[in-house]
C-alpha cells in the first residue's frame, strides 16, 4: 500500500515561501504580467457576456490596480465605461444615477464576491447592524432639522457587506457614509456601489494617487486626506521615558512570506556591529508560523541576535517600539499601515523600502524617517541608529496624523458636503480611534449613540434571513 510523503510543517512553509518569491519575481517580468493581464481581460469579457457585470468590473480592474499595464488598461477602461453606463452611470449626463437605479448593487449581491463576506461573525442581529463591529456611528441624525447622521465603515470588505445588507436609497436620506479602506489601489468596483447622485460618500484617501482615482470616478465619491493609520490611540502608543534602545530595528507583521522577513535578516548579516539585534513582532497567518522565521535566522547564524515576539498586547508592542531605533515597513504593498503611525506616536522613526507601495510618500520625511533600496537597508539602519536623534516623529504625528487632527479634516469635508446640499451642520462627530478596530475615545459615546442602532436596523433590506435576527435584538430592533 503506497503511503503519501509526509513533510515537516516548517519545511513545507519554507517551500511555499520560496514559491511565493518565485511568483513575485515572475510578476515583475513584463511578459508574465502581460499574460496575466490578457487572462484577466478575457475573464472580464466572458463575465460581461454572461451578464455578471460586477465580476467583469472586478477582473478588468486588476489590470490597472495590480498589473499596471497601460496598453491593456485602455482596452479594459473602454469595457468598464460600457459596464458603468449600464449599471451606475447615466449615459446621457455621465454622472451617477440615483442609488435606487444603481443596478450594480443588485449584481454584486448575486455575485461570488458577496458570498465570501458572510462567513461567520454575524451571529446576532446587533452584530448584523454593526457589520460585526466594522460600522461605527459617529453622529446621530436629527429628523426634525434634516441634519444627517454620520456612519464610518472600516475595512474594504465591510463596504460590500454594507451595500448588500442595507437599503442604500433609504439610508442615504438620513446618513452620510464615510469609507475607510484597508488597501491601496482604489480602482476597485467596490466603490462604485456607493456612486449615487443624491448623496456624496466620503472616502479616506491618504495616498495622492488614490485620491486622484476617486476624483476621476465622479463627484459622488469625495476623498478625505487621511487613512486608517491616522487614528492611533495615544493611550496605547507613546514614548516611554528613560527606556534603553537595545534593538537596531523592529519589524511588526504577520509571519507570511509577503511581509519579506528575509530582507531584514539579510540586512542584519551585513551590519558591521556584531552585537546589533532586531525584534520581530507578529502572529500566525494562513498556516505560516514563527518557526519558519526562527529557522531562517538560525541558518544565517543570527539566532541570538533576533528576538521573536508573538501575539503580544499593545502595551508590549509600544515597549518594543520604544526599545527600537527604527520601525520597519518592508512589504511590497500594504493598505493604510497602522503600525507605521503607531511607531510615530511612540516616537520611533521609520525605514521604508523604496519598492514599497501603500505608505503616503509625504508622510516619510525628514521628521519621521527615511526610504532606502532593499540592498541599502543595513547601512540605513546603522545611520538611523547613529543619527536618529535628528528626527521628531512624535511631534510630526501630533501635528499631522493624530485622531484629533484627522477628525478635524473629516469634519471639514462633512461640513462642506452639508452646505453644498443646503443641509445644516451644527454638531461635530465623535472622536474615534482604531484600537486596532473601531472604537470611541469617550467610553460614554457607545451608550449615547446606541439608539441609532435601532434606527439603522429599520434600514436593513427586508430579507427573511435578516428579519429572523430581529428577535435576538429585543425591543430596539422593533422600534
Amino acid at each position: 500500500m503506497a503511503h503519501g510523503i509526509t513533510m515537516e510543517p516548517v519545511t513545507r512553509q519554507r517551500l511555499l515561501a520560496a514559491g511565493w518569491r518565485l511568483i513575485e519575481a515572475m510578476r515583475s517580468h513584463s511578459i508574465a504580467r502581460l499574460i496575466l493581464g490578457l487572462l484577466n481581460l478575457l475573464g472580464a469579457i466572458s463575465a460581461a457576456m454572461q451578464g455578471k457585470k460586477y465580476l467583469a468590473l472586478e477582473r478588468s480592474s486588476r489590470i490597472q490596480r495590480v498589473l499596471e499595464l497601460p496598453r491593456l488598461s485602455r482596452i479594459a477602461a473602454a469595457l468598464e465605461r460600457r459596464l458603468a453606463q449600464s449599471t451606475y452611470l447615466d449615459p446621457e449626463t455621465g454622472g451617477a444615477r440615483e442609488s435606487v437605479d444603481n443596478s450594480l448593487v443588485d449584481d454584486f449581491r448575486c455575485s461570488r464576491a458577496a458570498d465570501s463576506l458572510f462567513q461567520g461573525g454575524l451571529d446576532s442581529f446587533e452584530r448584523i447592524v454593526r457589520l460585526g463591529g466594522e460600522l461605527l456611528v459617529l453622529k446621530a441624525p436629527d429628523f426634525r432639522t434634516g441634519e444627517l447622521g454620520v456612519l464610518i465603515l472600516k475595512y474594504t470588505p465591510a463596504f460590500g457587506r454594507f451595500a448588500a445588507l442595507y437599503d442604500l436609497p433609504r439610508l442615504f436620506q438620513h446618513f452620510q457614509v464615510v469609507l475607510e479602506p484597508s488597501w491601496v489601489g482604489y480602482h476597485d468596483p467596490i466603490f462604485q456601489l456607493f456612486n449615487a447622485s443624491e448623496r456624496r460618500v466620503l472616502v479616506e484617501a491618504q495616498h495622492p494617487s488614490d485620491a486622484e482615482v476617486l476624483r476621476k470616478t465622479g463627484s459622488s465619491l469625495v476623498p478625505v486626506p487621511c487613512g486608517a493609520g491616522h487614528w492611533v490611540n495615544s493611550k496605547n502608543f507613546h514614548p516611554v521615558p528613560a527606556i534603553s534602545k537595545d534593538y537596531l530595528a523592529v519589524l511588526i507583521a504577520n509571519w507570511a512570506p509577503h511581509k519579506r522577513h528575509h530582507i531584514v535578516l539579510n540586512a542584519l548579516m551585513r551590519v558591521s556591529d556584531p552585537s546589533a539585534r532586531i525584534a520581530l513582532v507578529g502572529y500566525p497567518w494562513k498556516g505560516f508560523t514563527k518557526q519558519r522565521i526562527e529557522r531562517e535566522a538560525i541558518q544565517r547564524n543570527l539566532g541570538d541576535r533576533v528576538d521573536v515576539y508573538e501575539r503580544i498586547d499593545r502595551k508590549m508592542v509600544n515597549e518594543v517600539l520604544n526599545r527600537s531605533h527604527a520601525n520597519l515597513l518592508i512589504s511590497r504593498k500594504e493598505g493604510a499601515s497602522k503600525i507605521l503611525y503607531e511607531g510615530f506616536a511612540a516616537g520611533t522613526p521609520c525605514v521604508v523600502l523604496e519598492d514599497h507601495e501603500g505608505a503616503c510618500p509625504t508622510d516619510i520625511n525628514e521628521r519621521t524617517g527615511l526610504r532606502c533600496q532593499p540592498n541599502e537597508l543595513a547601512e540605513a539602519l546603522e545611520w538611523i541608529r547613529d543619527q536618529g536623534y535628528f528626527f521628531g516623529p512624535r511631534e510630526w504625528w501630533q501635528e499631522n496624523a493624530s485622531p484629533e487632527v484627522s477628525r478635524a479634516k473629516l469634519e471639514a469635508v462633512l461640513r462642506e458636503c452639508a452646505l453644498a446640499e443646503g443641509r445644516p451642520f451644527t454638531r461635530g462627530i465623535e472622536l474615534k480611534t482604531n484600537d486596532p478596530n473601531l472604537a470611541y475615545v469617550d467610553p460614554d459615546a457607545s451608550r449615547r449613540l446606541r439608539p441609532v442602532l435601532a434606527q439603522l436596523s429599520l434600514l436593513l433590506r427586508p430579507d427573511e434571513e435578516l428579519l429572523r435576527y430581529r428577535l435576538s435584538f429585543g425591543d430596539q430592533g422593533k422600534s
